[in-house]
């Protein structure tokens, strides 16, 4: 008798355990890979998928403002390129530097926010110094996130990833070898 009780109270224990421990065990694990400022976001549940973020130097704005001088004089300057783009911001451009401030929105939803400086070729050495932020909707497995990337140039990344309207989490960092 004492021993089908016991078998009892182990087995009650254990369907009182199984389902938050399989809860636990199931759940979504979101994190983040990056190499040469190329953010992969890889989660248990997408399989081999991945979002992948590039970090986009502003090549449109740049061109728009040495093309016209002028408008780097405004201080606030709205251009809608062919591709459906549009930038919101300033710059400012010498012979030696373009320095730019606004906002980047293209049609798939990112939204790019910068301050960025550009070397333009001083003895053969160019560079990207600032930072820019990103903030891109996206829907994978019928889910919906936002990803919010901040670079900080020349190095430097961080990673939030919001679902749905609940709280932006940040996300580690996965390393080869280790555990997410």
């Amino acid at each position: 008798m004492n021993r089908l009780i016991t078998y009892i109270i182990i087995g009650i224990v254990i369907l009182v355990a199984a389902p938050p421990v399989f809860k636990y065990l199931t759940r979504e694990r979101i994190y983040y890979t990056e190499v040469e400022r190329i953010v992969q976001l890889h989660s248990n549940k997408w399989g081999d998928k991945t979002m992948d973020f590039y970090f986009q130097y502003p090549h449109h704005v740049e061109e728009h403002f040495l093309a016209n001088p002028g408008d780097t004089a405004l201080p606030q300057t709205t251009v809608t390129f062919a591709d459906g783009c549009s930038f919101v911001g300033s710059a400012q451009a010498d012979a030696h530097t373009i320095v730019i401030y606004g906002r980047y929105v293209q049609p798939t939803g990112a939204v790019w926010d910068y301050k960025l400086t550009r070397s333009l070729n001083l003895g053969g050495l160019v560079g990207v110094s600032g930072s820019a932020d990103l903030e891109m909707p996206f829907t994978m497995n019928d889910r919906t996130y936002t990803a919010y990337v901040s670079w900080t140039l020349p190095s430097g990344t961080k990673v939030f990833i919001q679902e749905g309207d609940t709280e932006k989490v940040k996300l580690e960092e996965h390393h080869l070898g280790g555990l997410f």
